[in-house]
């Protein structure tokens, strides 16, 4: 047996009795929840409790014989790609239509045979830009989101964390951020560099501040190493919402999987079950359902 303390909107595991003595009006029944969506449980279970004062008190709930390895789900950790999920088309491939040679598809070419790394693949494009800084901010400002994204993310923020985990430009995905009016949300991305000095073929360089030595497909952004270890500070599960080659190495790893496009046929031919999705309207309609959504704490098996 192991004692549990409740909190409203939070839960704790303690050692023994809380000294805090429950508040008198809460219930002292207590149900739990499987909780997964669509009948696919995380290794989850939630507390429900009431008090119509809604107090901060703590209550004593004992759990049966959970295994003391249990560990505590205060919040679930969204993982979105930006390129093609947030965004309406993917914004590094019109960048390089509009102001790189037509040389960039080889480069690609390369990378989608597995010949360079993904990281070499972004490294060399992006050195074959020849836009000017005004240039770039006029295409960055130029990018369409998807329009259900803002109510999507509206209400998922209120019990969740959420980061946009892109192997894209930074400074692209914060500025389409901004022009719709979505600042402040946490980016995780590849960063752009502009050198004045260098000639207008070689002024624009990338470098990659969430790269990881051990990544296995050699991503810019390490998606697996990012999500990971932002999950693990919120104890939760990670849901991953993307649509390419990118997010392949992650769906492997996620908890549950919203896909489309060739990210859905990745997890088809790698057996990953996955919830198929066109906008982010789809994906609330599927979360709204979820237990956790519906504000209660959950605990989760570790």
């Amino acid at each position: 047996m192991i004692q549990v303390t409740l909190r409203i909107g939070r839960v704790f595991l303690t050692p023994g009795l809380p000294e805090d003595r429950p508040c008198s009006k809460l219930s002292k029944q207590t149900k739990l929840n499987s909780f997964g969506p669509e009948g696919h449980d995380f290794g989850c279970f939630g507390v429900e409790t009431e008090c119509p004062d809604r107090c901060a008190k703590s209550v004593p709930v004992t759990i049966g014989h959970i295994s003391s390895k249990c560990a505590i789900l205060t919040s679930m950790f969204f993982a979105i790609d930006f390129d093609g999920t947030i965004s309406l088309r993917d914004s590094v491939d019109a960048l390089l239509d509009r102001h790189a040679p037509a040389a960039w598809h080889g480069v690609e070419a390369e990378w989608v045979d597995g010949r360079i790394t993904a990281q070499e693949c972004m490294r060399r494009q992006v050195g074959m830009l020849s836009a000017t800084e005004e240039q770039m901010q006029r295409f960055f400002e130029s990018i369409r989101l998807d329009a259900s994204f803002e109510g999507f993310l509206a209400y998922v923020k209120t019990f969740s964390q959420v980061a946009i985990i892109s192997d894209g430009i930074g400074r692209a995905i914060h500025t389409a951020l901004e022009q719709a009016g979505l600042p402040g949300v946490p980016v995780y991305a590849n960063r752009l560099t502009f050198n004045a000095q260098h000639s207008a073929r070689e002024a624009w360089s990338l470098d990659f501040p969430n790269a990881a030595p051990g990544c296995l497909v050699g991503s810019g952004t390490c998606k697996c190493a990012v999500a990971q270890r932002l999950a693990q500070a919120e104890g939760g599960p990670i849901i991953l919402i993307g649509d390419g080659r990118s997010d392949a190495c992650l769906a492997g790893r996620a908890d549950h999987v919203f896909a489309k496009d060739s990210l859905a046929r990745h997890c088809d031919a790698e057996g990953i079950p996955y919830t198929e999705f066109e906008t982010f309207a789809d994906v609330l309609r599927v979360v709204q359902g979820w237990p956790m959504a519906q504000g209660r704490p959950q605990f989760l098996n570790a």
